[in-house]
C-alpha cells in the first residue's frame, strides 16, 4: 500500500483555518441566557422611544361576551383602513365600528372605552394591541356624532340608530405591521373569512351590567352549527 506525501493543499489549510475561527467565536462569545427571550425589536423600539405593544405575535381572540342570544350584545359590523386617496383628504386611520343591543330594556351608558385586538389568520398572533380608546357615538347613515344627554349619558335601545366608532392609533400596531397592512388578509385575495384577521373589541362602560361586553368579528363554527 502506498501513501501520498507532501505539503498539504490550500483547501485543507482554509478548511483548518475556519474551523479555528468558529472555536475561537464560540469560546470568546457569551452563553445564552436560557428560557424566552424579548423579540429582538422590542430594544430598537424601546431606544427609539416607541412602546411595544403587549402580546405582539401571540394569543387569539377568543370568544364573544354575552354569547349568541344573550343581551347586551355587541356586535362588530366592519372594520378597516381608511386613507388619503386621489379624490379625498381623509385622513389615515383604522376603524371598529359596532352596534350594541342592549336588549328589551333601554341602558343608559356613559365613560365608554374600548379596547382593540387584531389577530392575524391561521393563528398568527396579534397584529396590534390598545386599550383605553375612545368611543365615539354615532348615529345615521352618515355616522354623524350623537348627542348625548345633559348628564353625559347615551341611551340605547333595542332598536335605535346609534353605533360605536373606535379608531385604532398607529402606536398600536406591532413591529412589521401598520394601521394599512391590519386587515392584509393571507392570500391577499381570498374570499374565505378564515384567511381573514380577526378582530376583539372589548367594550367598558358606566351603566353597563357587569362592566363590559366583548364582541368577535369572526367566530367558526362546527358543521351543526355549535361554536367551536
Amino acid at each position: 500500500m502506498t501513501y501520498a506525501t507532501g505539503r498539504p493543499s490550500w483547501r485543507a489549510w482554509t478548511a483548518v483555518g475556519l474551523c479555528a475561527a468558529a472555536v475561537a467565536l464560540g469560546l470568546a462569545r457569551p452563553a445564552e441566557p436560557f428560557g424566552p427571550q424579548p423579540a429582538y425589536w422590542a430594544p430598537l423600539l424601546r431606544a427609539e422611544g416607541r412602546p411595544v405593544p403587549d402580546g405582539c405575535g401571540e394569543g387569539a381572540p377568543g370568544r364573544s361576551a354575552p354569547g349568541p342570544g344573550k343581551t347586551p350584545r355587541l356586535v362588530i359590523s366592519a372594520y378597516g383602513y381608511f386613507g388619503p386617496g386621489p379624490r379625498t383628504r381623509e385622513p389615515e386611520r383604522f376603524t371598529v365600528s359596532a352596534a350594541f343591543d342592549p336588549g328589551r330594556t333601554p341602558l343608559e351608558l356613559s365613560a365608554l372605552r374600548a379596547a382593540v385586538d387584531v389577530y392575524g389568520p391561521h393563528g398568527k398572533g396579534r397584529r396590534a394591541h390598545a386599550t383605553a380608546l375612545a368611543v365615539r357615538v354615532v348615529t345615521g347613515p352618515d355616522a354623524k356624532p350623537a348627542e348625548p344627554a345633559a348628564d353625559g349619558t347615551y341611551r340605547f335601545t333595542h332598536d335605535g340608530d346609534l353605533y360605536l366608532a373606535i379608531d385604532v392609533p398607529e402606536s398600536a400596531a406591532c413591529p412589521g405591521e401598520s394601521r394599512s397592512t391590519l386587515n392584509d388578509c393571507e392570500p391577499r385575495r381570498t374570499n374565505q373569512a378564515e384567511d381573514c384577521p380577526v378582530v376583539r373589541l372589548a367594550l367598558s362602560a358606566d351603566g353597563l351590567p357587569g362592566g363590559g361586553a366583548v364582541a368577535v368579528s369572526y367566530e367558526p363554527s362546527e358543521p351543526n352549527g355549535l361554536a367551536v
